[in-house]
């Protein structure tokens, strides 16, 4: 391989370990993980009190945001890898330990080989937990004054 090549490939694999997002690249067909960065490693670990699986799907459970269970086969990036699926924002939920929800917003993409065919599915999630609790709390502060018969005012310094 070229000095220049091997940089630029060197290049793209430290950009992805240290993007803000979890990235996991799963092999076809068996769902194998070949890479996870540091942001997956950290999920993972919040997930689970033994080592990271290396099967996708091995280790914890996704729910729907309505609360239903996904079953395994169904997870963003196995579908990538099974039909070539391109899934894009999906959200879903874990449980934690201590019992509280850990909220994704997931993509997941097939990788090609020269013919065609997939050989592995990238998935890129963000935590979004933080964000779904603030705009919770928004909408309940909403319905609270909407709720709320008396006039009130609101003044600054």
């Amino acid at each position: 391989m070229p000095a220049q090549q091997e940089i630029e490939s060197m290049g793209l694999e430290e950009a992805i370990r240290r993007m803000s997002a979890a990235v996991v690249i799963a092999e076809a067909p068996s769902g194998k993980v070949i890479f996870r960065n540091w942001h997956a490693m950290e999920i993972e670990r919040r997930l689970l009190d033994e080592p990271v699986p290396e099967i996708v799907g091995n280790g914890y459970k996704l729910f729907h945001p309505d609360g239903q269970p996904y079953e395994t086969k169904d997870w963003p990036i196995l579908r990538s890898i099974r039909s070539g699926e391109r899934i894009i924002d999906e959200e879903y939920y874990n449980i934690l330990p201590d019992g509280t929800r850990l909220t994704v917003r997931c993509s997941s993409y097939p990788l090609y080989d020269s013919e065609g065919g997939v050989v592995a599915a990238v998935a890129i999630a963000h935590d979004i937990t933080e964000r779904k609790r603030a705009e919770a709390e928004l909408e309940f502060h909403a319905r609270l004054f909407d709720s709320i018969e008396d006039a009130v005012f609101a003044t600054d310094q």
